[in-house]
């Protein structure tokens, strides 16, 4: 499966509000740390790769300008055919080395950059001739960069835009920790902007987070993965298993959550949440637009079948209509519900890990081609024809039923990778209620939300690799395709015009040298006691 740029359902609306903004106002820098032991600015590499496909927007500013002082970045050209025609772009950078960065001072991005990532490569520079539309697998024994750790910051930034964000990603896998801090300065000095996020840059975290993922996963070598010489590249997440791949029964020793859907079926969960849409993509006062606020509310139930667990969510979609006249002034409000929606997993055949599979993955939906996972009945077909027939769309001009499609699989998946559906754990803003019994948008308006093996006792019943990165990082690292749902965008930091540089802190990947006896032993013990403070839980 793919890296995920920018993902979920709020990055989703971030994005497409970003993606009509003018060109850059400001300069953002990037200011480099490295305090790695093993793995040092003199064996560290930084690739830029740009966001869009140039074979579909072939634009000018799709090429962001990125200089490192008076250097300019060098773009590996590749030749792609599409159809007939002979396409010619530049999607990746040729790799530059991380001491020429920091000497120059940084990289500072001069102009638009649309969902561009960063490459950290540790020992060897990422090999990237061979890309011309994708980013590397961190799966793929055939991949050229297989055997070198990397790891992935993502970028949206115009320079003008308070939208203008990035993240660290370890959906897919992890490799290395690091820490971002934004600053309203160009060298990473004086205040700073919002929060910071990442993990703890320093040797003890590495060690500690590689040792909570052999302890969780058995340290299964298709998850743990290794180089040639033994060391560990990165640790894969479970969105590289399950339904859909090659092994569709492996989940690289992660949980398949059947001992947590099994505790649920004779609970019922309620998953509501809501959104925005207008006849226009950016209402102004000088036009008349039609505003449609979308509210689904759905009853889930887990059931057991010989083929594993279902799920079966029916409820409605309330769709309130507001209208505005030229000057914005209200004209016309209106509401109307669809009843008889339904969202349904359906095990198949030799299929029972399924729902675990569509759990694990978020965007796994019938969106995106699953046969057994469905959304439909009478209430939804109608819906779809109401808002497409009205001409309903986000801020970056996508369809409403398309948005909400997405949306409500997004919403069912997340609270079960969270643990929150039957967990007893109350919390002082609602006394008296069991998380599990609270609708899922309560959820993610919790001032401060807790999850994972903070809310269930029990291994398994939640997306263990999430909860490790999750914790590490004090949620502000996305483990999980919906991270952004939790307190509203909290994975992402600034890059809003009030930024002007971001303090960039590297640490040792995972893959370091095996240590000597004596170091070996501090780790374990580093390891062992970061997991027994951290997770304070039961074995099942």
């Amino acid at each position: 499966m793919k890296n995920r740029l920018f993902c979920g359902f709020f990055a989703q609306l971030i994005l497409a509000t970003a993606a009509l903004a003018p060109l850059r106002a400001s300069d953002l820098t990037m200011i480099f740390t490295n305090s790695g032991t093993v793995y040092t600015p003199t064996n560290t590499w930084i690739t830029i790769q740009r966001g869009q496909n140039p074979a579909t927007a072939p634009t000018p500013d799709n090429v962001p300008g990125v200089t490192y002082g008076t250097n300019q970045l060098v773009w590996n050209t590749y030749t792609n055919m599409q159809g007939t025609n002979t396409v010619v772009g530049n999607v990746f950078a040729n790799p530059v080395l991380l001491q020429d960065v920091i000497s120059a001072g940084g990289l500072t991005w001069t102009s638009n950059a649309p969902s561009a990532v960063v490459w950290v490569s540790y020992g060897a520079p990422l090999s990237v001739s061979n890309y011309s539309l994708s980013a590397p697998s961190p799966s793929s024994t055939v991949d050229p960069n297989y055997n070198i750790p990397y790891t992935a910051i993502e970028l949206t930034y115009y320079g003008n835009n308070v939208n203008d964000q990035g993240d660290i990603t370890a959906i897919n896998y992890f490799t290395a920790p690091v820490r971002i801090t934004a600053y309203s300065s160009s060298n990473a000095t004086g205040p700073t902007v919002g929060k910071t996020v990442g993990f703890n840059p320093s040797p003890a975290t590495t060690a500690a987070m590689l040792a909570d993922f052999q302890q969780i996963t058995g340290g299964a070598a298709n998850t743990v993965l290794t180089n040639g010489s033994g060391h560990v590249t990165r640790v894969l997440g479970p969105t590289q298993f399950g339904a859909g791949h090659a092994n569709a029964a492996d989940f690289g020793g992660y949980t398949n959550l059947s001992a947590y859907f099994g505790s649920l079926t004779n609970t019922t969960t309620v998953f509501s949440n809501s959104s925005g849409f207008n006849t226009v993509p950016v209402p102004s006062t000088n036009v008349a637009y039609t505003n449609a606020n979308v509210v689904f509310v759905l009853t889930n139930q887990v059931s057991s079948t010989t083929n594993g667990y279902a799920m079966n969510a029916t409820g409605n979609i309330l769709v309130t209509t507001l209208g505005y006249a030229v000057g914005g002034t209200p004209i016309s409000t209106n509401s109307q519900t669809f009843s008889n929606v339904v969202f349904q997993v359906t095990p198949g055949t030799n299929q029972s890990d399924l729902a675990a599979a569509f759990t694990y993955y978020g965007d796994y939906s019938p969106a995106n081609g699953s046969t057994n996972i469905s959304l439909g009945g009478a209430g939804w077909l109608d819906f779809s024809n109401f808002v497409t027939s009205n001409g309903f769309v986000n801020g970056g001009g996508t369809p409403a039923a398309q948005i909400v499609y997405a949306q409500i699989p997004g919403e069912i998946s997340t609270g079960y990778d969270a643990g929150l559906p039957g967990s007893t754990n109350i919390v002082d803003q609602y006394p008296g209620i069991p998380l599990g019994e609270l609708p899922s948008g309560d959820w993610w308006n919790l001032t401060n939300i807790v999850l994972f093996s903070d809310i269930q006792s029990t291994n398994g019943y939640y997306n263990e690799y999430a909860n490790i990165i999750y914790q590490y990082s004090s949620n502000s690292v996305y483990g999980m395709t919906y991270s952004d749902r939790f307190n509203y965008g909290s994975p992402y930091i600034s890059a809003s015009p009030s930024v002007g540089s971001w303090l960039v802190e590297l640490g040792d990947p995972l893959a370091i040298p095996e240590p000597t006896f004596a170091a070996a032993a501090i780790v374990i013990f580093i390891g062992f006691a970061a997991f027994k403070s951290r997770y304070r839980k039961k074995q099942a």
